[in-house]
């Protein structure tokens, strides 16, 4: 097990205005847990590497707000079978299925969850909130090019989300990139299948095959102290020692219903590529040039979908994505959740 922590306080420091570029609106931060603060309320915590997968874990200096655990998940709602997800009807639709929340919450929806049965398996398209009593249409991907049958029309949560490249598809790609995403995992994963499914992918991530990486980067997340832990937000990625995502989310609550989904995703992106020689692990300048790069994308913000709760809106450019969800009438609220992701 490898497992290395790095500390560059200067750095760090200068990473201030890459933060607000994540939360540009945050609310007066209190006194700031983390070993060195930004001074917007987010930090950054030293990071944590595991073969060629760095993590560099988030936290938030903002007073712990329990708003996170009234916003339901899309695994939570379907254990209770308070959120249903199906075919718009029997003759279905590739790109979008109805789903129906009566958790009594904002169901939290991202964009890469993986729902298996109907006609095709699916991915969730798009990242939002599903407003609670709501039975509404959400867009989608077909993430099995090789069916289109099958007689239950309701679907069931795989418990798992996509790899990283394949969220980026969902993201800011068309069907056809997904599926060829698709196809390249499972050539990489050694799951080809006659219907070209990513189920035997998402299965790997949930019975255990990577359990070994996720011991070993689960373990080192907790030896942080308590304090920190429970004020982590997200976290920013890094494949051989090249920064390729950060996700952010609005409270610790949140972030930790999803963590576990999200650590699963990234082992899943860094397992197939090959580990880079003289790797070294990204410092806090390398995220504030990747935040950047983002920013500075000519293409302008647009809104990729919207419910009654919130608004999606997203940024694509040649270098990065950034997408995020707003709620409604949450003024300067920081976004719910937003994610910036390197475009493949």
């Amino acid at each position: 097990m490898n497992i290395s922590r790095t500390r560059r306080p200067a750095a760090l420091r200068r990473l201030a205005l890459a933060a607000m570029l994540l939360c540009p609106h945050a609310p007066a931060a209190v006194a700031d847990p983390a070993p060195e603060g930004l001074g917007d309320g987010t930090s950054f915590l030293p990071a944590v590497t595991h073969k060629n997968l760095t993590l560099i874990p988030l936290v938030t200096s903002d007073p712990l707000d329990p708003a996170g655990e009234e916003v339901a998940t899309l695994d939570e709602g379907m254990r209770s079978k308070k959120v249903k997800i199906a075919e718009v009807d029997q003759s279905g639709s590739v790109g979008t299925l109805r789903i129906e929340n009566k958790t009594g919450k904002p169901l939290f929806l991202m964009a890469g969850e993986v729902v298996l049965g109907g006609k095709q398996d699916r991915i969730v398209g798009k990242n939002t909130l599903i407003p609670k009593g709501a039975n509404q249409n959400i867009p989608v991907f077909c993430v099995e090019h090789g069916r289109w049958n099958g007689r239950k029309v309701e679907f069931e949560s795989a418990g798992v989300l996509a790899h990283k490249k394949l969220r980026t598809k969902a993201s800011f790609k068309d069907q056809g990139e997904v599926w060829k995403e698709v196809g390249e995992k499972n050539t990489k994963r050694g799951t080809a299948n006659e219907t070209d499914t990513y189920r035997q992918v998402a299965q790997q991530q949930a019975g255990g095959t990577l359990a070994s990486w996720e011991k070993a980067i689960g373990a080192s997340l907790a030896a942080l102290p308590a304090a920190q832990r429970q004020r982590m937000v997200g976290v920013a990625v890094a494949v051989n020692g090249e920064v390729v995502a950060v996700d952010v989310f609005g409270t610790p609550a949140l972030y930790a219903k999803l963590e576990q989904k999200l650590l699963r995703s990234y082992i899943t992106e860094a397992i197939d590529e090959p580990i880079a020689k003289n790797l070294k692990t990204p410092a806090a300048a390398d995220v504030r040039v990747f935040l950047a790069k983002a920013k500075a994308e000519p293409e302008p913000e647009t809104r990729a979908y919207e419910s009654d709760d919130s608004e999606t809106l997203e940024k694509a450019g040649k270098g990065a994505g950034s997408t995020k969800v707003i709620r409604k009438g949450g003024g300067k609220a920081k976004p719910v959740y937003e994610s910036i992701q390197k475009m493949e």
